[in-house]
């Protein structure tokens, strides 16, 4: 457990961790770094906060196939959903 800390805390990959529906659970500071935020203004807030009004619709639906899809197993992640988060990695290049 402590090595996927220091993997997740370490990751110059931004990756976030979101619930059902769609609130940051947990960052690591690539992805407060991309995002340009703070940790307490990106987490236990909804993921959609951080993109424009015009796109979150968009990225809420996006969201929410992607969980349903984790959740059913048919998406080949690693069963995350199933305990009630997703996650997602952002690469910056």
């Amino acid at each position: 457990q402590e090595h996927h800390r220091l993997v997740w805390e370490t990751s110059g990959d931004g990756m976030r961790l979101t619930d059902a529906a769609g609130t940051v659970i947990r960052a690591n500071q690539a992805y407060c770094d991309l995002m340009g935020r703070p940790r307490e203004e990106i987490e236990q807030h909804p993921f959609t906060a951080a993109l424009a009004p015009a796109e979150h619709a968009q990225a809420m639906a996006r969201h929410d196939q992607l969980f349903q899809e984790r959740a059913a197993g048919t998406s080949g992640g690693d069963g995350t959903a199933r305990l009630g988060a997703l996650g997602f990695a952002v690469r910056h290049v």
